[in-house]
């Protein structure tokens, strides 16, 4: 593994008229982490996120983006992709009425009759066992379920041999178990070497998965924080920008991540959805029944309800 940053942003400062929006950003990834990266919104998280994959192009903000250790000037997405960065959205994004393969390799495919469907299809294999899942390549992705789907975006990102790879609220339209498989499922992809970049204002998944993270408040860094430092206080006050007091959770999902017997199963039925889990926002996202084909919440893990983040009080 190499010793380079697989990412990293110098100084960065990026303006909207005369709204500065980023001020003097830095913020470092190691290959084979997982760094979280919080702010609450308008801290400038999205922002930062479209320069590191080119939709803010290089002349539109000051500042270096170096990766793998060599400074890049990214213009557009293409880009990004080209240079190994790969980008997960939070808005699930899939053609329902194609396949599994076709929306894993989407743009990818060839065309007529030079179009090999058995390659295409063993190609989708090999990404979808690098996530666990059991699902046929030749599935509609109408019938999958919002993890599924959530799921196979990674895979898409992945087909592209990614140095680093980009997760912007990944968990938004997962419930509690399905959060813990995916957590699974990404210490499992940062031991080949990948750097993960986890956006999130939730502070609990950044202490069960993170090794570092940065915290973004009005377009300045105010906290970069090692595992050993990171604390929800630490972390919550840092985002709120003042001193408050947090109530730790004794059940979440750094007790299912880190000490799961398995994490490779990945055809273990849905567990049922708990009073209080985390929904998704549409109905083109929301979880199907547990009968869906592939599901694939880890045999062996649990997580007790918990919601979202730390309980927050004031300071006395």
């Amino acid at each position: 593994m190499t010793d380079r940053p697989a990412l990293r942003v110098t100084d960065v400062v990026k303006s909207f008229g005369s709204t500065t929006v980023l001020k003097g950003v830095s913020l470092e990834l190691e290959p084979g982490s997982i760094h979280g990266l919080l702010g609450q919104n308008g801290a400038g998280k999205s922002t930062l996120v479209k320069i590191m994959t080119g939709v803010h192009g290089a002349g539109s903000f000051t500042g270096v983006v170096q990766v793998d250790g060599s400074t890049v000037q990214l213009t557009r997405p293409q880009d990004a992709r080209q240079l190994g960065i790969g980008y997960v959205p939070q808005e699930i994004d899939v053609v329902e009425h194609l396949t599994v393969t076709e929306n894993v390799l989407v743009g990818d495919l060839g065309s007529g009759l030079r179009f090999d469907r058995r390659a295409a299809d063993r190609r989708c294999r090999t990404l979808l066992d690098q996530l666990g899942m059991t699902i046929a390549p030749r599935t509609r992705v109408s019938v999958l379920s919002a993890a599924q789907r959530q799921l196979l975006m990674i895979a898409r990102a992945l087909a592209l041999t990614p140095k680093v790879l980009i997760l912007d609220e990944p968990t938004t339209s997962l419930t509690d178990t399905e959060a813990v498989a995916l957590g699974h499922i990404l210490r499992r992809l940062a031991a080949t070497g990948l750097g993960i970049l986890y956006i999130t204002h939730r502070v609990r998944e950044v202490l069960d998965l993170c090794d570092g993270a940065t915290v973004l408040r009005d377009g300045r860094v105010v906290e970069q924080l090692s595992r050993s430092d990171l604390t929800a206080d630490r972390i919550v006050t840092a985002m709120a920008g003042r001193q408050v007091r947090t109530c730790s959770r004794a059940a979440g999902i750094r007790a299912a991540v880190r000490h799961c017997p398995s994490a490779t199963s990945a055809s273990a039925p849905r567990a049922g959805r708990p009073p209080g889990s985390r929904t998704s926002p549409s109905t083109s996202t929301r979880a199907r029944s547990s009968a869906s084909p592939g599901s694939w919440a880890p045999a062996g893990a649990s997580c007790s309800p918990a919601s979202s983040g730390p309980c927050r009080a004031p300071a006395p």
